[in-house]
């Protein structure tokens, strides 16, 4: 999610006061994304990230969860978004 507030040069709304390597992180995730669509998707432009994560956590569709979260995995299990999670 923080990928997504960055992206879109929201980070002065949840925080106060963002440090240069928020800005830095910012600028890195709009022209890894833009680099993207430019080339179609062949190029992410230069870039220390890895294009595909190391680990990978696959979850269950019989998700046990309780009171406090049963409405999120409600939610995440009825819209099918179980199948993108992922752990970096």
């Amino acid at each position: 999610m923080w990928d997504l507030i960055a992206f879109f040069g929201n980070m002065d709304k949840f925080l106060a006061n963002p440090e240069p390597e928020d800005e830095a992180f910012a600028e890195v995730v709009q022209n890894v994304v833009s680099n993207f669509v430019k080339s179609g998707g062949e190029n992410i432009g230069e870039s220390d990230w890895l294009r595909f994560p190391k680990k990978i956590a696959n979850l269950a569709r019989n998700i046990t969860f309780g009171a406090i979260n049963k409405t999120e995995c409600k939610f995440w299990s009825e819209s099918k978004l179980d199948v993108y999670a992922w752990v970096s």
